[in-house]
Order: C-alpha cells, then structure tokens, then sequence
C-alpha cells in the first residue's frame, strides 16, 4: 500500500509538511529516512527503491 506520510508543523505557521532533516556522516539515503520519520513521527516505515520515486 502506498501512502504520504505528512506531519504538522508544531510552530509559526502550523502548516502540514513532510518529515525531513540532513543524514548524518556515512548514512545511506533510505536509513535517513526511516530515522528521521522515527525521529518526527515515531513510526517504523519501509522505505522502497528510490528510483520508483521517479
């Protein structure tokens, strides 16, 4: 199933965005990922090829 995981911002303007932030060093792309969504959102995702994304 795909879905678009979107969170609220929790200042300024409130608005809904997507988790994000930086990789730390030697971090691969999709480990970033599943880190920063643990990190902002407190869920375990999956993350699939990121050339499907194109």
């Amino acid at each position: 199933m795909e879905r678009i995981l979107c969170k609220k911002i929790n200042y300024g303007s409130g608005n809904w965005t997507l988790p994000g932030g930086h990789l730390e060093h030697g971090e691969s792309p999709i480990d970033g990922v599943k880190r920063e969504v643990m990190e902002e959102a407190g869920y375990i995702v999956d993350v699939g090829p990121l050339n499907s994304l194109l």
